[in-house]
């Protein structure tokens, strides 16, 4: 299974294919992953109520500033849990990591989580913990001809499949009648996209900082093209649990719940000091991670709006056949 992951990952760095045969891809790798999760589970030992050592996965980006802030500040040790913190690229790998059964729990966008609860060996959504509408960037390469969004089609563009960012892209495309089936769509980690563009490979890219600001500062000349709001959708940040998780250590996911609670209370009272502690996880202009984290609403919530936002979010990716469920 990893020979097979290993090949697919290598192979998604130079494929640049239409939409609806990326999407089949990506979904058999995903299925994949979720098939062999019986055998990660038979080979470790279930979490225990009493256990104090929590797997978490989550990103050094603005948008996972809670989890960066609790672990700097110790708030975790303040309710006496210990945590594993398995730092990834972004939020479809700590699904992954939620499904595959190397991670308790995981930080990540509402599509992630959408994908990760619909899996077969399905997470669990237990709170989101930050709304922001305005997160997700679509940047051009320099001297481009894109003028307008129609203008998408047939250029090569850069977006992290399963991600936050994907799914407002496709709802953008949806609402500018832009068809996605006729953009050449490459898959790239973003940490490549700045010199992906920077080497003429990619036309344009979308995501959320600081992979759009990495984008533009590699590239001076690269501008903002649009910004992937008012879809109808607020973009949550959720925390997801792993069903075993969720089954067996409901008291460790509130100690969870907890500690970021504590760090968000801490960010809106600090947030000079967040941001600086953000810039030096993430690479980041200290202003450019305030301006973002001032943007965001911060709290932990699973509301009726936030909740229909991930409802009108899922039924939308089922229609483009990113989930089948």
């Amino acid at each position: 299974n990893k020979n097979m992951l290993s090949e697919t990952k290598k192979g998604d760095q130079s494929m640049k294919k239409q939409f609806s045969l990326s999407t089949k891809t990506w979904i058999v790798v995903f299925t994949i992953i979720s098939m062999y999760l019986s055998l990660s589970i038979m080979t470790s030992p279930a979490i225990a109520e009493s256990s104090n050592t929590i797997r978490i996965a989550y990103s050094k980006k603005g948008d996972y500033l809670p989890m960066v802030i609790a672990l700097q500040k110790d708030y975790f040790d303040k309710y006496g849990i210990k945590v594993d913190a398995k730092v990834v690229t972004g939020g479809i790998e700590a699904a992954e990591a939620i499904t595959t059964g190397s991670a308790d729990i995981g930080f990540m966008g509402e599509v992630p989580g959408i994908i990760s609860a619909t899996a077969q060996n399905s997470g669990v959504i237990v709170a989101a913990y930050a709304l922001d509408d305005k997160k997700h960037h679509i940047v051009i390469a320099p001297g481009s001809s894109i003028k307008r969004p129609k203008d998408l089609e047939g250029k090569r563009f850069a977006v992290q499949y399963g991600s936050s960012t994907f799914g407002g892209f496709l709802m953008y495309c949806a609402k500018h009648h832009v068809k996605v089936n006729k953009i050449n769509m490459v898959r790239l980690s973003p940490k490549d996209m700045p010199e992906a563009m920077a080497s003429g490979q990619i036309d344009a890219m979308a995501g959320s900082n600081p992979w759009p600001s990495n984008v533009m500062k590699r590239n001076p000349k690269a501008k903002e093209f649009a910004v992937l709001s008012g879809l109808g959708c607020n973009y949550p940040m959720v925390i997801v649990a792993s069903s075993n998780m969720h089954k067996t250590s409901s008291k460790n996911i509130s100690k969870v719940l907890l500690a970021i609670r504590d760090a968000i209370n801490f960010i809106k009272s600090n947030p000079n000091e967040s941001a600086n502690i953000m810039s030096k996880q993430s690479g980041m202009k200290v202003e450019g991670e305030k301006h973002d984290l001032e943007q965001a609403e911060w709290g932990l919530t699973l509301d009726t709006l936030t909740v229909n936002g991930i409802k009108k979010m899922a039924h939308f990716i089922q229609t483009q056949d990113v989930i089948k469920r």
